[in-house]
């Protein structure tokens, strides 16, 4: 029987469709190794790009029992340790903080005899909050491995209180009274989180040595989406899908998303319901309605963000536009003025011929915005997305016509087919 596309492509679903797990050699061995090693583990990368899939797809074939703990849900509470033991508590059962003990002696009086009955009662020795959550786990576990997962890393870094609490959590992998739990910390977070924890954590060195970075969670590359698409749409919808066909899909897709998995499961859900409406046929026209939808469901605000940067009609080259257009071409994750206006100068060669452009300034200008799109990297004189969704935001709404950039208006866009 064939699937719905929503059973299919599943983004931000906490049930999945295991046939679309896309494996990641690489990731996968550093995952399984870190795991049978000594340290904590950390594990990084943009949202949307896989980490909970990976980690838990890898922790499943080894047989870990895991459970996660959300450090947003810590911010909210003041504590890690609470939110560890609200994500424990399912697993657990009354606990034992004493016990009674009844003992018998037999005594004589002349010729009779009887017993004597003695109950003393004990308190068994105190054990922290932490200590009892590893108890837990442990006990859940038996004799398999085991992890804590503490997700959102990310949520914490401006929380100095929250960041000392979890160093010191960490550093306790060396305390026997804890360590003898063999519970294993993996702490996932997206990598601006995780550089800005580590710079502002006071014992810093102290809590790295502690832990094993695998390497980032990226995109996928354009091999994968290959795989991903054919196993979708061919294999599990039976959509009529030529090789060429298939090819322009797999480039459009990975043009507008990245190649970030969220972003390709919601962009792919759409299209595939355009499929389901055209009894299972794809074609060309269809990729570019599907990502119109896509931004309308999925991409809104991001769309009224970049709205708001764009110049008024008034402008007659658009410079701002143009920029905003190149925005959505560069590929770097990092830039400078020099990227942007090299793709400028290549987009729009008549109005930009013989013209100082500028772009240094305009880049400038709209990283100091409020709600910008852009902000300034570390590293001097380059800029970043402050989001990965304003970039394939672009690249969806606007288009170079000519020597200008149009827009494409959403609110003109219908949701379900027109009968």
């Amino acid at each position: 029987m064939k699937k719905k596309p929503n059973k299919v492509f599943t983004p931000r679903n906490p049930t999945v469709n295991p046939a679309m797990y896309i494996e990641r050699p690489t990731l996968e061995r550093s995952l399984r190794r870190a795991v049978d090693g000594t340290q904590h583990i950390l594990i990084h990368g943009e949202s949307g790009c896989g980490k909970s899939w990976l980690y838990k797809r890898v922790l499943e074939d080894e047989g870990v029992v895991l459970t996660a703990a959300n450090l947003g849900n810590a911010s909210r509470h003041g504590s890690i340790v609470t939110e560890i033991e609200n994500s424990v508590a399912e697993f657990s059962g009354a606990i034992k903080t004493g016990y009674t003990e009844t003992k018998e002696a037999e005594i004589s009086a002349g010729f009779a005899k009887g017993v004597l009955t003695h109950q003393g009662a004990y308190e068994t020795p105190h054990i922290d909050a932490l200590e009892r959550a590893f108890q837990t786990l442990r006990q859940k576990a038996g004799t398999h491995k085991c992890c804590l997962v503490l997700d959102n890393l990310e949520s914490i870094f401006g929380n100095s209180k929250l960041m000392s609490e979890l160093g010191d959590i960490i550093l306790l992998l060396d305390d026997p009274r804890y360590a003898k739990y063999d519970v294993k910390l993996l702490v996932v977070g997206v990598p601006e989180g995780v550089r800005e924890y580590f710079s502002r954590t006071e014992n810093r060195l102290t809590v790295t040595n502690r832990l094993y970075e695998i390497p980032e969670v990226g995109s996928l590359n354009p091999a994968q989406i290959a795989h991903f698409i054919e196993t979708g749409f061919i294999q599990e919808l039976g959509c009529r899908l030529g090789e060429d066909m298939a090819r322009v899909l797999c480039e459009f897709a990975f043009f507008i998303t990245g190649g970030v998995p969220q972003m390709l499961h919601e962009y792919c859900l759409e299209l595939a319901y355009l499929a389901e409406d055209m009894n299972d046929v794809i074609d060309e026209p269809m990729l570019k309605t599907a990502a119109a939808r896509w931004l309308q469901a999925s991409l809104s605000s991001s769309y009224s963000a970049v709205e708001e940067m764009m110049n008024d009609r008034s402008t007659v080259a658009g410079r701002r536009n143009q920029v905003l257009f190149a925005l959505g071409q560069v590929s770097k994750d990092n830039f400078n003025y020099s990227d942007i206006e090299e793709i400028v100068r290549r987009e729009f060669p008549e109005s930009t011929e013989g013209k100082t452009l500028n772009i240094s300034g305009i880049l400038s200008e709209l990283a100091d915005r409020e709600n910008s799109l852009i902000k300034r990297a570390r590293k001097a004189n380059s800029y970043s997305f402050v989001d990965p969704k304003y970039r394939m935001c672009i690249r969806v709404m606007l288009e170079n016509c000519g020597q200008k950039v149009q827009k494409l208006d959403i609110r003109s866009i219908p949701l379900l087919p027109e009968a």
